[in-house]
């Protein structure tokens, strides 16, 4: 019995990372350096420390997200949410393996 209520306990602390989007996808969000980044399901995201960026997989394409310690501000949600769209000198795309 303490087994599955440990299961019910995280499966539901789990739960709560993951949310719905606007337009009815799956999404999880990330908190990364005092700012808020949603990803969708369908993408791999990978905090990189050493590098400080955030670096998320659509279609082939890996684009990298610095923070101000790398003197390339971060300013927008990943999942190309329309209201926050950075300059494109604030992100680099290289190609993912």
């Amino acid at each position: 019995m303490r087994l599955l209520a440990l299961l019910a306990f995280t499966s539901s602390a789990l739960a709560a990372v993951t949310q719905v989007g606007y337009a009815g996808e799956v999404y999880s969000e990330h908190e990364y350096h005092g700012q808020v980044y949603r990803v969708h399901s369908n993408k791999c995201s990978e905090l990189a420390h050493k590098v400080h960026s955030i670096k998320v997989k659509d279609n082939g394409i890996c684009t990298l997200f610095f923070d101000r310690e790398c003197h390339h501000p971060i300013k927008r949600y990943v999942n190309d949410d329309p209201r926050i769209d950075p300059p494109a000198s604030d992100a680099r795309s290289v190609k993912c393996s």
